[in-house]
């Protein structure tokens, strides 16, 4: 994944080490349109996943589909309409920190689900 202050990309090495941009069509939900400030690989439910976490959302994106399987935080949520400001991610937790030095800590379910645990 390449990020740039204006979008984000993914790049696959396939075999013989051919680099190329994966299309809109094969990860849908990813947020191409935004800053990736933390991003990270995932295992759990159907397989392989990835963590992308920009100023609005962290999203799941599971790999065998390219569709979100949890995204944080929910329309209805405190924070839907705070901008995250650094992030950091693992296998099975992120940590979000928004505008004002408020910290949200996130576990990452077996299902592939996003959830608010502080």
């Amino acid at each position: 994944m390449l990020s740039t202050l204006y979008d984000t990309i993914i790049i696959d090495l396939g075999d013989g080490l051919k680099m190329e941009e994966l299309e809109m069509d094969q990860l849908p939900d990813l947020i191409r349109t935004s800053t990736t400030i933390a991003t990270g690989n995932v295992i759990g439910g159907s397989g392989h996943a990835i963590v992308q976490v920009t100023s609005r959302a962290v999203r799941i994106i599971d790999l065998a589909s390219g569709f979100a399987s949890s995204t944080w935080p929910s329309g209805d949520s405190k924070y839907s309409r705070s901008m995250i400001t650094a992030g950091s991610v693992n296998a099975t937790q992120v940590l979000v920190a928004f505008q004002g030095g408020i910290l949200v800590y996130l576990t990452i379910n077996e299902d592939l689900h996003l959830v608010e645990t502080s």
